[in-house]
Formats: structure tokens, sequence, C-alpha cells
């Protein structure tokens, strides 16, 4: 992607489907969700091939969970809304029969670390995948 780009080229882009995040992942749109980078496409395909084979179930994109709740400002009454998680993936894993939630990084970033730490310890029943792309 070129630095500058004049009007025409950033609508060529645009209607292209081609986007870069701001960590310089490719992203790919397929099926209806958008990918953050090719890794996370291609685990994409694998874990469809798995549910095909009778491996995995109930294979979800991009689940979000809460890891805090939304709460009110006792002094101004202002309300915040819940912080949630997305992750990459979720699935039930029928071999050990435990629902698994992948998370596909390249970079991991503090916030990142901070809400991996904080929904891990939320849903202790659930087993965290971290890979790494």
């Amino acid at each position: 992607m070129p630095e500058f780009m004049d009007i025409e080229q950033y609508h060529a882009l645009q209607a292209s489907g081609e986007t870069r995040s701001k960590y310089g992942n490719k992203r790919v749109k397929a099926d209806g969700y958008t990918f953050d980078s090719k890794a996370e496409y291609r685990r994409y395909l694998e874990l469809k091939v798995l549910q095909r084979a009778g491996e995995i179930s109930r294979l979800e994109v991009h689940p979000a969970f809460i890891v805090m709740d939304a709460y009110t400002v006792p002094r101004t009454g202002e309300l915040v809304k819940a912080r949630k998680y997305v992750a990459d993936f979720g699935y039930q894993d029928l071999e050990r029969m435990h629902h698994v939630v992948e998370d596909i990084k390249g970079k991991r970033t503090a916030l990142f670390n901070l809400k991996w730490d904080l929904v891990r310890v939320r849903y202790p029943k659930i087993r965290f995948v971290l890979v790494d792309a």
C-alpha cells in the first residue's frame, strides 16, 4: 500500500476489500467474516475442516466475552458500558470434551494482555489458547 495516495487510489483500495490493520496485517474477507490477518483466515479454514471431520463442533467466529460488567459512576451517574474481549474463534473440542477459545496473535499489546488475563480468570471452565501468528 502506498504511503500517500490520491482520492481515486483510496476509493479503488476500498472497493477491492483489501485493507490493512494498524500492525500491517492484510485483512481477509470470506464467508461473511472479516479476518484481521491471513494467519487468522488460515486457522479458520483448518477449523472448518476439523468440524467437517467431526473433531470439533459449534465453531464460532469472533465470540465476545464480558471482562468487566457495566456500571454507573456514583458521583456523576454516568453509565459505563461493559468491556468485552472478542476472541478469534470458539469451538467445542469433542475429543477432550471442553470448550476452547483461540486467539491468533502476531503482536501482543498491553491492552490485549490485560483483557487476556481478565477473561481467563472470569471464565475458568473455558480453555483459552493463544496461537502465535
